[in-house]
């Protein structure tokens, strides 16, 4: 589990492989990056969304394991 002040993060699978570790780190330093304007509140944003109406969003991908700040 990922806590990080009121945030906490349960990841459910995965191993002690060097990747998950990786791929946990880059999620902490993600959720560390976002202000959302100083609201304290994370959007995760829909497929059928568009990200330039979510500024200061980030993305999990589940599948390929990538982390990244939506532009």
């Amino acid at each position: 589990m990922i806590e990080q002040d009121l945030i906490k993060v349960r990841i459910i699978g995965g191993n002690d492989l060097p990747e998950s570790s990786k791929y946990l780190e880059d999620i902490r330093t993600t959720l560390n990056g976002i202000d959302n304007n100083n609201t304290n509140m994370i959007n995760i944003i829909g497929l059928d969304a568009c990200k330039n109406i979510h500024p200061n969003s980030f993305e999990l991908d589940g599948y390929h394991g990538g982390v990244r700040a939506l532009d």
